[in-house]
């Protein structure tokens, strides 16, 4: 869902770049292939703190919420 709002908010052009983003979460790899996307969302204000927890599930709730924001 990250890698899809992010991309979709910013563009993939920009998500795919790779060694330009610091990486704001202490559980993600920095040579994850995702952590364009990741940063993009922490930079949207998507995701806060310094933990992604990318293995936790979202709720229909979070999802709506994710649609929401990008709406307005």
């Amino acid at each position: 869902a990250m890698v899809i709002y992010s991309s979709a908010e910013c563009g993939t052009k920009i998500t795919e770049l790779q060694g330009i983003f610091k990486n704001p979460f202490t559980d993600v790899d920095d040579n994850d292939k995702f952590l364009g996307c990741y940063a993009a969302a922490y930079a949207l204000g998507v995701v806060g703190g310094n933990t992604l927890n990318g293995s936790a599930a979202y709720t229909y709730a979070d999802l709506i919420n994710l649609v929401y924001d990008s709406l307005t």
